[in-house]
């Protein structure tokens, strides 16, 4: 089942969170041999691909950091308007099984400190 969860990340700073994936009975699932990408796109579908985290699997591999850096967004609208930009997180499991189990939207929120 696939999770919706808005992100807001500041133009002048990084989103920086630990997530875990957990199985139908809420166990953290082991990311050993695991691929993770979570890409953000100009629009739903078939836009282009603006920015893309970076993720790093902790250890023990039941948790992952993601990183979105706000200066990725610099040529998108006024640093001082909300851009919303839809993203997803692509999980390709070791015998190629592709689930994207969380989506939504990421919201850049406008400069107040330099």
């Amino acid at each position: 089942m696939r999770a919706e969860l808005d992100i807001s990340v500041p133009r002048n700073g990084d989103y920086y969170q630990l997530w875990s994936l957990e199985d139908a009975d809420g166990v953290a699932s082991n990311l050993t041999s695991h691929g993770l990408a979570l890409d953000i796109r100009d629009s739903a579908g078939s836009g282009a691909v603006i920015a893309s985290a970076t993720i790093e699997i902790d250890d023990p591999p039941t948790a992952f950091t993601v990183r979105i850096k706000g200066s990725d967004f610099d040529g998108f609208g006024s640093p001082t308007e909300v851009v919303r930009l839809p993203y997803d997180l692509k999980h390709t499991f070791p015998d190629a099984i592709v689930e994207v189990p969380v989506g939504g939207h990421i919201l850049l929120i406008p400069e107040v400190t330099s």
